[in-house]
């Protein structure tokens, strides 16, 4: 979502490059998903901001201070972070054949 105080790229406009031009360049387990979403209003802007200033002091420098701009779309975009099971996604496959090797039949 625009920072406030901010031009904000067109996101209905973004999302369709998105799905025309950019996605289909990748296998989906290559990308990270995206989609659009219709915020409703400025209740939704004021309570992110709300929870953005509770957390002022838990975010990264270059974040801090900044709040959402009032804006009818946002996208939502999928958790890049890595995760135990994103870094070793072999060992969560062993460790699940292993459970189910493990597991009594009856």
């Amino acid at each position: 979502m625009p920072k406030a105080g901010t031009t904000a790229y067109n996101y209905v406009e973004l999302q369709e490059h998105w799905e025309t031009a950019v996605r289909p360049l990748f296998a989906p387990g290559n990308v990270v998903q995206q989609q659009l979403v219709h915020l409703g209003g400025e209740a939704v802007v004021a309570r992110l901001n709300a929870v953005l200033e509770q957390v002022e002091g838990t975010r990264r420098a270059e974040f801090r201070g900044h709040r959402v701009a009032v804006t009818e779309y946002g996208m939502l975009v999928e958790d890049m972070r890595q995760s135990p099971s994103r870094r070793h996604p072999r060992r969560r496959i062993e460790s699940q054949l292993t459970t189910l090797q493990d597991t009594p039949t009856t």
